[in-house]
């Protein structure tokens, strides 16, 4: 018998004909699955799938017998395949034959990895005839089953916005018909989940939640709206109370009732519902910015964020600033900010957080809030960018609403302290301005991105425009 880790130092060199012919030698007269299985998870890797099932071949020739490994491998292959219409055929093929004739049956893991295969081509007939081979123990349905069904769903429907050709917008309202559709299925799979949970057959975690909660996200409102219910139902997490909804109402807002009573499935853990994480936070938060509960995020971010330890990732800090932003919230954007880790503040957070100042420009604080958010600029020399410099003089220039009051009977007053409200800002803009001015003028982008350098070219000639003029007051 050859020495098993000769072959494997052939493959880690790339020897592969070394590798293989160590183990044909050795298939004259013993059973070397294992290192049959190198060679095919070898050749996978290498994105050769023909060379792959070639060996395939080979291997049941020599007589030498896959084992679940095996099949594990080259299912896995063919998910991570780029030719995936080729893979889908191949795998498909190769399960439906371990069902009907082959020595060993697919198991759970099997199913779900040929699911995967159907799952990135979007062959949903493929994937549901796959699902309906689940009825064994054996290959019984988990967490990852479902998980990989609902993306798979959403993928295939939940397309970029078309643009305003009208023969566009009639595709556009075929593809909601399509969401609508998708959501109603997915909705009878989920009371299937839930029935499972139930009888202690599967545990929920939070990638299968959030992967059901983003089917619910291309709904309509009420579809959005229930994401705060499968929040509650599945992480025992109480949603915040409707006012002014009846018990009814809420009730139609929630997409099942929190089971009370558990089974437990094997070898779950001593915890029976999924543990809030960043995914969950960011489905939850974005479920309120569309459905315009703003007020609702500080209560979630805090429960997320203290009770369970969630440490905000790059992602969640954007969600929350695009709620307050959608809310008008300019004091809680500043804030957000000024909360961020600076290695995580980019220019989008800086923009979003200005912008929730200017639209919450009928707030006396908007200007001292977006002054906040000028001075968290300061601190952080890379983040400075026209865009939000601009839109600090819009916020500045707005800040004239907060005196239409006193207009009325005291007109140069008002205007003389609106006056000293600028020269302000335009002093707190000083410093950030010429951190902007040495970044494009001094130093321009080391890069051929054509984008970039497109984009650069227009900041520097929006910072070197002349000053803006002074605008005519309103008598």
């Amino acid at each position: 018998m050859a020495d098993p880790s000769l072959q494997w130092t052939a493959l880690s060199k790339d020897s592969f004909e070394l590798a293989a012919g160590i183990t044909r030698q050795a298939s004259r007269d013993t059973q070397v699955t294992v290192s049959w299985n190198h060679l095919i998870d070898y050749q996978l890797q290498k994105g050769r799938l023909h060379t792959a099932l070639k060996l395939y071949n080979e291997m049941k020739k020599r007589a030498q017998q896959p084992n679940a490994q095996t099949f594990t491998i080259i299912f896995r292959g063919c998910a991570n395949s780029e030719h995936p219409k080729l893979a889908v055929a191949e795998a498909v093929k190769l399960y439906q034959n371990m069902l009907s004739v082959g020595r060993l049956k697919p198991n759970t893991i099997h199913l779900n990895a040929v699911l995967q295969v159907c799952a990135k081509v979007g062959d949903l007939d493929s994937m549901f005839t796959i699902l309906h081979s689940s009825d064994d123990p054996l290959r019984s349905p988990n967490n990852l089953t479902y998980t990989t069904i609902f993306n798979a769903m959403r993928m295939k429907v939940d397309k970029e916005p078309i643009d305003s050709d009208p023969s566009a917008r009639l595709e556009d309202k075929e593809v909601q018909r399509e969401k609508q559709s998708t959501i109603k299925r997915a909705k009878a799979i989920w009371e299937e989940v839930i029935s499972r949970w139930r009888s202690g057959s599967i545990i929920i975690d939070e990638e299968l939640v959030c992967a059901m909660g983003r089917i619910l996200l291309m709904g309509d409102y009420t579809d959005i709206d229930s994401i705060e219910g499968l929040i509650e139902q599945t992480m025992m997490i109480p949603r915040a109370e409707n006012k002014g909804l009846s018990g009814k109402e809420r009730t139609e807002n929630t997409v099942l009732t929190a089971p009370k009573h558990f089974g437990k499935a094997p070898g779950a853990p001593a915890i029976s519902h999924a543990l809030p994480g960043n995914n969950s936070l960011s489905l939850i938060l974005e479920a309120l910015e569309r459905t315009r509960k703003t007020t609702k995020a500080v209560k979630y971010w805090n429960l997320f964020t203290m009770k369970y330890n969630v440490v905000p990732d790059a992602d969640n800090w954007t969600r929350v600033l695009r709620v307050f932003h959608r809310g008008k919230n300019s004091g809680r954007a500043a804030t957000t900010l000024q909360s961020m880790p600076r290695d995580m503040i980019k220019h989008k957070h800086v923009r979003l957080a200005m912008k929730a100042c200017l639209r919450d420009n009928l707030n006396k604080s908007a200007l001292d809030n977006a002054t906040a958010v000028i001075k968290t600029i300061e601190q952080t020399p890379s983040i400075p960018d026209v865009q939000s410099l601009r839109t600090y003089l819009q916020v500045a220039h707005a800040s004239k609403r907060s005196f239409d009051d006193r207009v009325k009977v005291d007109y140069a007053g008002a205007m003389d302290a609106w006056a000293k409200n600028m020269a302000v800002a335009l002093e707190h803009l000083f410093g950030p301005y010429q951190t902007v001015a040495m970044k494009y003028m001094v130093k321009p982008p080391d890069t051929k991105d054509p984008k970039v350098l497109e984009r650069a070219e227009a900041d520097k000639a929006e910072n070197i425009r002349p000053p803006l003029q002074q605008p005519k007051l309103r008598r």
